[in-house]
């Protein structure tokens, strides 16, 4: 499972945050976005205007020293936040933002004890 956490300049939180500022750390689970339903992947792809799926594997392995990744990473915590803001309008100010990446190997998930698995 890989976390992202992004923390954003206070004037950005302020701007995207709506009636109140975003928290000062956000996060993106990159394992749920493995989990959405193509209709909303289909949406997130129109709003990137780009597939979203160019980005998974750059967010797991951190290779977020590109500004368009930085980019689409925090405007994947700011949604994740609750906060819907169209993606061309999103331009936070990314060398003020603070990223960093949380892997963590857990086994998979296997059928629990008594179960038939099925």
């Amino acid at each position: 499972m890989t976390i992202i956490r992004v923390r954003l300049c206070e004037a950005d939180r302020e701007q995207y945050g709506g009636a109140e500022p975003l928290p000062e750390e956000l996060t993106v689970d990159v394992e749920q976005l493995l989990d959405l339903p193509a209709s909303e992947l289909e949406a997130l792809d129109r709003d990137l205007t780009m597939p979203i799926a160019v980005f998974v594997d750059a967010l797991e392995s951190w290779t977020l020293n590109v500004s368009q990744l930085r980019r689409v990473a925090a405007w994947l915590a700011v949604r994740a936040a609750g906060r819907t803001v169209p993606y061309a309008e999103f331009d936070p100010r990314l060398l003020r933002a603070r990223f960093s990446r949380e892997a963590t190997s857990n086994p998979p998930a296997g059928p629990s004890e008594g179960s038939s698995g099925v």
